[in-house]
């Protein structure tokens, strides 16, 4: 039958105690455990409906109270070295300003990420991107923009 969640559990139990505990003998049929699992599994979904506007509700709020100030102090702090994708991005920028630069395998290592975009992460570090084949993959090599005056 599977793994089945706590909720459904105490309904499941709730309904077998109804049928042990009165004069009715437990469920022996296919069509009266049927009966059961059906109304055990609409009672849960009918909780879940009703939860569901709740759930929305509370997520609208808790992204209302994340002012633009304070992700905008969130990303300071990530650049200041922390271990948030500032940092990341400072050591990827390290990386592609290397003298023979380096490969997208060197920037997986370094960030422990499953994959990357190059082209994105450069652009995120300011940095102007080259590529060259090596070999069977890519060398990548980033040099600074120029500076608006």
């Amino acid at each position: 039958m599977g793994n089945i969640g706590p909720k459904e559990q105490a309904l499941r139990a709730q309904r077998e105690a109804k049928f042990r505990g009165g004069n009715s003998a437990a469920p022996t049929t296919t069509a009266q455990l049927r009966a059961l699992q059906e109304n055990v599994t609409m009672k849960t979904k009918t909780e879940m409906k009703a939860k569901a506007p709740a759930k929305r509700k509370a997520a609208k709020s808790r992204s209302a109270k994340t002012k633009p100030a304070a992700r905008a102090a969130a990303a300071k702090s990530d650049d200041a070295g922390g271990a948030g994708r500032g940092a990341k991005v400072a050591a990827i920028a390290a990386l592609l300003q290397r003298p023979n630069g380096c490969t997208t395998k060197d920037i997986l290592d370094a960030t422990g990420w499953p994959t990357v975009s190059v082209p994105a992460q450069a652009k995120a570090a300011g940095l102007k991107l080259t590529k060259t084949k090596d070999g069977r993959g890519f060398r990548y090599h980033g040099t600074p923009l120029k500076a608006a005056a």
